[in-house]
């Protein structure tokens, strides 16, 4: 059954999600988000008071706020700081901004890695090894490569067009924080502001299981979707901090 893809979930808001998760345990920034339940019908005091939960949860799970509020209700929600990152004012964390155009994809491996982490084309597994652990080229290679302090080539002092501006702390985001960057309602191509450049309107891998554990989570930005395949299957990944 790996490869495959399991559950869709039609996105609308971070609201609409709280609402089809129902009731359950939610691993905010580990492996999953417990009992889901798609298309669970719940009140709107119901659903608002879920989805003020989870963004305390969110908040507590969050080591630091990276990135600055808002100082005029006027601004921008998105940032492109011009060093290959981009802030979102509303949720205080940090993106990574992909490179190149959009173009013919490329299944990263173990024997054939990818040399460039921030290619928009590049693909990744969530997993690997058979099992629901998160061994794939998404942790191995994609993460791995994101935050070393060393060059590609020499293996010398720290390269901040590999780490991206210096950082050394990237992760994969959760479905929450992965689906928050979508713009919605999605009427063009990929669904994502155009400060966070190339994004390829297709799958995009998150660090949360769902309840069957050789599957995890995914958003679509093609058309705002959440997803989850199995974890064997090559998606695109956007790094973050925070």
């Amino acid at each position: 059954m790996l490869g495959m893809t399991r559950t869709k979930v039609k996105q609308f808001a971070l609201g609409a999600l709280v609402a089809a998760l129902g009731a359950g345990t939610y691993v905010i920034a580990g492996v999953g988000f417990g009992d889901f339940v798609p298309n669970t019908t719940i009140s709107a005091t119901e659903m608002n008071a879920k989805l003020n939960e989870l963004k305390a949860a969110v908040d507590a799970n969050r080591a630091s706020v990276i990135c600055p509020a808002r100082s005029n209700p006027s601004d921008g929600r998105f940032t492109d700081n011009l060093d290959g990152t981009v802030c979102d004012a509303d949720t205080g964390l940090m993106w990574e901004k992909k490179t190149e155009t959009v173009g013919i994809p490329v299944l990263c491996t173990t024997d054939v890695p990818c040399s460039d982490p921030h290619n928009v084309n590049n693909r990744y597994t969530w997993s690997q090894s058979g099992s629901s652990a998160p061994d794939g080229t998404l942790f191995t290679d994609f993460l791995a490569k994101i935050n070393r302090g060393a060059s590609v080539a020499s293996g010398s002092a720290s390269n901040p067009t590999i780490t991206r501006a210096g950082y050394t702390d990237w992760r994969v985001a959760n479905i929450v924080e992965l689906q928050s960057i979508l713009v919605t309602p999605c009427s063009v191509a990929p669904c994502i502001a155009s400060e966070f450049g190339p994004t390829a309107a297709l799958r995009y891998w998150s660090s949360s299981s769902s309840n069957f554990n050789f599957f995890a989570w995914f958003v679509d930005f093609v058309d705002g979707n959440l997803f989850d395949s199995g974890k064997d299957f090559g998606n695109r990944a956007r790094a973050v901090r925070g």
